[in-house]
């Protein structure tokens, strides 16, 4: 089956991992290779056909000559010329994870690994060796039943039930707010609440957030932690107004910040002075509560978010 001369074997391989790698195969769909199916760039086929050849199939080799190549770190983001390219990779492809790959990366995030039967905690899902492990999440999100030899028995169209699952899935917000989960360590380990944030979407998403997605984040704790009472009332006011209000308060107060600390730059003498702030007030035993709320809200959301579940 692997001899040089069975240029059948080689082309289907190469045509299956670069369809794993890059969303589309060379050939569509991917275990159609008739004469009459012929690839979307044959030179390219036959090129990665003879070097996948000459490398005696080693399939890491193969992997890496796709990782490293121009097409495979092209951007997802599209622009006028190739918005609606889908055939000659002139953009990378956006794609949803496999139902495998996104309960192993919820498990990661969440520090909170699943539990299969029969199988010691801690294996990953893409590790399972049939489909016979029962798990609604994998079913859910389209674990193929491995009863016909055809990549299409795999569903990656995304359906209700997904969504439900991601928002209200008993799974997936158990893993949230486990105890000894991600959120516990990081509030255990006595970090700024802007540390923090950066360290969620470090982990969720390998960077860090925007000056935007940073400042919203801390705005929500600040308004949780210390709620603002609405005038005359006594009571908190959840009123989209009020909130408006506290947070062009909050973002006039830094704007002053910055003036005070420009200004204190010219005279040395004076930024220290200026800079010396009053140690925060311990937090109590409710707000550490609501902080650990938000936290998990704040979890949940990049979790959710289209740059958790789709390779972009």
């Amino acid at each position: 089956m692997t001899s040089p001369n069975n240029p059948y074997f080689a082309r289907s391989l190469v045509n299956r991992v670069w369809a794993r790698f890059t969303g589309r195969g060379l050939i569509e769909p991917v275990d159609d290779l008739r004469a009459t199916n012929p690839a979307s760039n044959e030179p390219l086929m036959a090129a990665l056909v003879k070097d996948f050849t000459d490398h005696h199939f080693d399939v890491r080799h193969l992997i890496r000559t796709i990782a490293v190549s121009r097409t495979y770190q092209l951007t997802s983001r599209p622009n006028d010329q190739n918005r609606k390219d889908d055939r000659h990779y002139a953009r990378y492809i956006v794609r949803r994870l496999t139902a495998e790959q996104l309960l192993d990366a919820i498990c990661q995030v969440t520090g909170q690994p699943e539990k299969f039967s029969g199988f010691p905690i801690g294996t990953h899902a893409v590790q399972l060796p049939d489909t016979k492990v029962g798990s609604y999440f994998l079913d859910v999100f389209g674990r193929p039943a491995r009863q016909i030899t055809c990549a299409c028995e795999r569903a990656q169209e995304p359906n209700m039930a997904q969504a439900l699952h991601l928002i209200n899935g008993p799974g997936v917000n158990q893993k949230i707010s486990a105890k000894g989960g991600l959120i516990d360590k990081l509030l255990g380990s006595k970090k700024s609440n802007g540390e923090i944030v950066e360290e969620l979407y470090l982990d969720c998403f390998g960077r860090f957030p925007s000056e935007v997605e940073k400042s919203a984040a801390l705005d929500a704790i600040e308004e949780l932690v210390n709620p603002k009472f609405a005038p005359n009332t006594g009571a908190t006011a959840p009123n989209q107004f009020g909130i408006a209000v506290s947070l062009a308060c909050r973002s006039l107060e830094r704007q002053a910040a910055k003036a005070r600390a420009a200004k204190a730059a010219e005279k040395p003498g004076e930024a220290t002075k200026q800079a010396e702030k009053p140690a925060p007030k311990p937090l109590t035993a409710e707000q550490e509560l609501a902080r650990h709320q938000v936290f998990e809200d704040l979890l949940w959301a990049l979790i959710n978010g289209k740059e958790f579940v789709f390779n972009h």
